[in-house]
């Protein structure tokens, strides 16, 4: 197999998984570890994937345009977890809000000007700042294919901060590990916001228990599940609230 060849069927097997384990991709194409690492550090040079310990990811092209345009994955079901999340707010509340497209959809829908909102998505600072409501953009570096800001100057900052409320996004859930995400970095600042927060709410759509991710940011007690239906068997293992 070439390295063209091995790249197409690498960004073949990611698009279609969303996320895959190194190991499996190992498996799918039957070559060296070896290769495959440095296929997969190329790849992610190039911005092709997202690669991450154990595994790569497929790249999410976030822009304006494409969050404006509401043909992401699953806008029905993010626009009624997002309303759903956005009926919990109380006057004078201050929230943190998550970065990604359920977290956007939610900020759009917030009109209530006497709430403060601290955030590390920029596209959801930009949306809420155009409005006239009173959000703040955490400080720190930018993870250029999520828009979201991460690093050791936003959680100095959060630790600084008590929410009332956060609501987060999980990239996957699992009844033994909990929330989990992809990014390390992603992982501190969501921990250290639910630390920091008199209840924490995780936003995802039932499909998130079939995703797969490597890093717990919060055991499946340390927040109420916002989602469009909870599967039966994960009913005694998560607080849950349904959006429908």
């Amino acid at each position: 197999m070439t390295s063209k060849e091995r790249e197409v069927k690498i960004l073949e097997i990611v698009r279609e998984n969303k996320i895959v384990s190194f190991k499996n991709l190992l498996k799918e194409l039957d070559i060296p570890s070896t290769t495959l690492r440095r296929d997969l550090t190329r790849l992610d040079e190039e911005k092709k994937l997202v690669r991450f310990h154990g595994g790569a990811k497929a790249i999410e092209d976030i822009n304006l345009d494409y969050y404006e345009s509401q043909n992401y994955p699953d806008f029905d079901i993010k626009n009624g977890i997002a309303k759903k999340a956005v009926s919990l707010l109380n006057d004078e509340d201050t929230i943190f809000l998550d970065s990604g497209t359920t977290a956007y959809t939610m900020a759009k829908l917030i009109d209530n000007k006497t709430i403060t909102i601290y955030t590390t998505s920029v596209i959801a600072a930009m949306d809420l700042s155009k409005r006239g409501m009173k959000v703040f953009l955490i400080g720190g570096f930018i993870q250029n294919n999520i828009s979201a800001i991460f690093g050791n100057d936003a959680l100095t900052l959060i630790a600084k901060k008590h929410f009332d409320k956060s609501f987060l996004a999980s990239t996957a859930l699992n009844e033994e590990e909990g929330f989990l995400t992809v990014y390390e970095e992603d992982a501190k600042i969501k921990s250290a916001v639910i630390n920091k927060s008199g209840q924490s709410y995780i936003m995802a759509s039932s499909k998130k228990f079939d995703e797969k991710a490597h890093i717990t940011f919060a055991n499946n007690k340390d927040a109420i599940l916002i989602t469009d239906k909870m599967p039966d068997i994960y009913r005694n293992s998560f607080s849950y609230i349904e959006s429908h």
